[in-house]
């Protein structure tokens, strides 16, 4: 069965809903659940015979309870008789108004900030012009709105194309591969030409900056072009490769577990990927509790990717928390941290979870091109993109190890999980505490 969504597919207020946990707020469907095995799924219609149903093929099914229901006493009534069940987790893109007012804003480490780090940023061609800021929206009138409707103007801001940079390793496009799980690419209308090699990107995993059904103006959506803006960091820092762009988040930057998970199940199956393959998510949320070993169903997706010998990457969030957030937190992950100009971001979230940071503050790259939204202020329009756009958040620091980890494998042909041993786990590599290792290329 087809997940209900709204007609305005920017009010996610009938798929997203809210509870309290032992560590802190989490997002779920609020009336969807994911159980392992038939039993489990006869239990459900035995108490709910009008409940839709949706099998993964891997003995998983999606539950859809009717209007009123209390998925979360659900559940948990079926741990209790034994059986696997779990919330359809929310989770969200992490461009920097999703969560930005949740966790603790404050470090309280006094290792972070400390001038013994010094500036591993310099040089990092991501960097453009700083008379085109990002506005600060964490902090905005703004947020309380977003979080129950998932309503709010995208933080993308128009950027100037910047000085290309020349790659040694630039060339005919090959491995490895790169799989981002996204928003999708920018279709024909809105391409970017940096990205015009994708042309091939089906058209259910395309995107365009306002999908027309719920805004008369014409308006950029939240997080319409994150998965473009993605794949342009990508494909700046280290051309050449092969790279497909899928589409699993909504205009509003929600999606769910059941979406994502479904999604690596089908990439693992698909016999595609390899040792030679990493994935980009720059998306991620909190599970209720870990008892149960949540969140299962996602971890089970992620795993079977990972025996594949493929490598997951995945943005940490933009809570100021060390909170865990999924799938960034699960074994294997290389989850990523942010960095400003001069140390760790404000907003990036931090433990022992998280791998590697790279740079995650006003970033320039790809955006929708010949798209005029309908504001207008002095000199400089802010909704005018030109193919080029500047953004914030742990989203786009993850695709800067994922380029990071790409030129590791062309340079010494290694693999994946190689790479990885080399630019993130060896000894020696500049490291900062609660981020990991530090990955800035040029």
């Amino acid at each position: 069965m087809d997940t209900p969504i709204s007609r305005d597919p920017n009010d996610w207020s009938d798929r997203v809903g809210y509870a309290d946990g032992p560590e802190g707020k989490f997002a779920y469907h609020p009336r969807q659940l994911i159980v392992r095995g038939g039993p489990a799924t006869a239990a459900v219609v035995a108490l709910y015979p009008d409940s839709g149903i949706e099998d993964d093929g891997d003995g998983n099914f999606l539950m859809t309870l009717p209007l009123g229901v209390d998925v979360l006493a659900v559940v948990a009534d079926l741990r209790d008789d034994g059986y696997r069940a779990e919330a359809n987790y929310v989770l969200f893109a992490h461009d920097m108004e999703v969560n930005s007012l949740q966790g603790n804003p404050l470090w309280g480490n006094p290792l972070w900030g400390n001038a013994v780090y010094g500036n591993p940023l310099w040089g990092n061609p991501l960097w453009g012009n700083p008379l085109w800021g990002n506005p600060v929206y964490e902090q905005s009138l703004y947020y309380d709105q977003y979080q129950m409707t998932g309503i709010r103007p995208s933080t993308a801001r128009p950027a100037c194309a910047p000085t290309p940079t020349p790659i040694p390793w630039a060339g005919a496009r090959s491995s490895p591969s790169i799989i981002v799980l996204d928003t999708g690419l920018a279709d024909a209308n809105f391409r970017p030409p940096l990205l015009d090699f994708l042309a091939a990107t089906a058209a259910a995993d395309q995107d365009v900056p306002d999908d027309q059904v719920k805004d008369p103006y014409g308006a950029l959506d939240p997080v319409a072009g994150h998965g473009t803006f993605i794949a342009g960091i990508i494909e700046r820092l280290m051309p050449g490769r092969n790279i497909a762009v899928a589409k699993v988040l909504q205009p509003a930057g929600d999606t769910s577990g059941w979406v994502v998970g479904n999604r690596l199940m089908a990439i693992a199956g698909s016999g595609t990927v390899d040792k030679y393959t990493i994935l980009n998510l720059s998306l991620g949320g909190h599970a209720g509790d870990f008892e149960h070993g949540e969140m299962w169903y996602l971890a089970r997706a992620v795993r079977k990717v990972q025996a594949t010998g493929a490598v997951v990457v995945a943005s940490a969030g933009n809570n100021a928390s060390a909170r865990r957030s999924y799938p960034a937190c699960l074994p294997g992950v290389i989850g990523v941290g942010g960095l400003s100009s001069n140390g760790p971001a404000s907003f990036t979230n931090h433990g022992s979870w998280v791998r590697a940071c790279a740079p995650a503050v006003n970033l320039v790259s790809a955006f929708f091109t010949n798209f005029n939204g309908p504001v207008s202020a002095g000199l400089i329009d802010p909704d005018k993109f030109e193919g080029w756009a500047r953004w914030t958040g742990t989203s786009f620091a993850a695709p800067v190890v994922v380029a990071a980890l790409a030129r590791e494998m062309v340079r010494t042909g290694c693999t994946a999980a190689e790479a990885v041993a080399h630019v993130i786990d060896a000894p020696g590599l500049l490291a900062l505490p609660g981020l990991g290792t530090v990955v800035n290329i040029v």
